[in-house]
């Protein structure tokens, strides 16, 4: 087990590292921009110079200024999004820095939990400011804080249940990188309560829809296609109504692959409109509270997950 000065200072060479790391990419969100910025001014400035010469002319001076400049759109976005990713990673390495100096108020402390009339959970001051739920609460959605509180309202009695999550705890607790990164994403990406019954629809969805690369790179094939199809139009070296042909099929054939999407699929959201627990699967042990959230549902009617209470006993209040 690491001692809490190791602890400290891995969270402090991560904090660090993602600040560098966002120094470059804040460059680079720069560098871009003004490239942009570049490729549109010359981009028009070249039309508007050659506007009395042949169209081929003009086209080949948008196709080589427009299509980098959308390309470059791209690039900026996912730039963007790595900026933010960033930001937050510093932010939760700092919060875990302050943990360790008892200072948990950046965490959910679960005030909407509290139950006066519950057996233990409010004399031990499992819910409120700076509670147990505050101290060890890293969930980062509705539906992770929810089955983080259902398993600390009620304790397992099982030992081979308590065993299986302790083996769980141990798994999960060297992965920092796994941990951290699903919180990171989490917190970008809160989502909604009524995601659960979304999620449920898609762990059921045909897997050819989601494991198949080919299938999820169709959608910027079509997007690259037209682009292309544009320049060649506009250069004059593709007629427009064979343009026109080529985008009708187009869009027959992803006309009719959505739907066959939504057939195969329709179903299955009808199943889940009313689903207030996810799905148990198979999933492997070594997973955040948010993870066994997204992923698991009670067996039946007669028996429900009950939760973990190890943390409960009061020697360790």
């Amino acid at each position: 087990m690491k001692s809490i000065e190791e602890i400290s200072a891995a969270y402090r060479s991560i904090a660090e590292q993602a600040k560098l790391e966002l120094n470059k990419v804040q460059q680079q969100i720069y560098r871009i921009g003004t490239l942009r910025l570049l490729l549109f001014v010359t981009g028009v400035a070249g039309i508007i110079y050659f506007w009395s010469e042949n169209w081929a002319v003009i086209g080949s001076i948008a196709f080589v200024t427009f299509v980098p400049f959308v390309l470059l759109i791209k690039f900026h976005n996912r730039l963007f999004h790595r900026k933010d990713y960033l930001e937050k990673k510093i932010e939760v390495n700092e919060q875990e820095l302050a943990a360790l100096n008892y200072d948990t108020s950046a965490f959910d402390d679960g005030e909407e939990f509290i139950d006066p009339a519950h057996l233990y959970t409010y004399d031990l001051d499992v819910f409120g400011p700076h509670s147990l739920f505050q101290y060890i609460n890293r969930t980062c959605t509705q539906l992770g804080k929810g089955r983080l509180a259902a398993w600390l309202n009620k304790h397992l009695e099982a030992k081979a249940e308590i065993q299986k999550r302790q083996e769980a705890v141990q798994k999960l607790a060297p992965e920092l990188k796994f941990r951290q990164r699903f919180r990171i994403l989490g917190l970008l990406h809160k989502g909604k309560t009524a995601d659960e019954a979304e999620l449920n629809a898609w762990v059921k969805s045909p897997s050819v829809f989601r494991t198949k690369k080919l299938l999820r790179a169709l959608p910027p094939l079509v997007v690259a296609t037209n682009v292309i199809c544009i320049g060649l139009v506009i250069a004059g070296l593709l007629a427009a109504k064979t343009y026109g042909i080529i985008w009708v099929c187009l869009f027959i054939a992803s006309s009719s692959f959505t739907g066959r999407i939504t057939k195969n699929t329709s179903h299955l959201w009808k199943e889940t409109a009313n689903t207030f627990h996810l799905c148990r699967s198979a999933s492997p042990h070594g997973r955040t509270a948010d993870a066994i959230g997204l992923a698991q549902r009670d067996k039946g009617k007669n028996r429900r997950r009950k939760a973990e209470s190890l943390a409960l006993h009061p020697a360790t209040k």
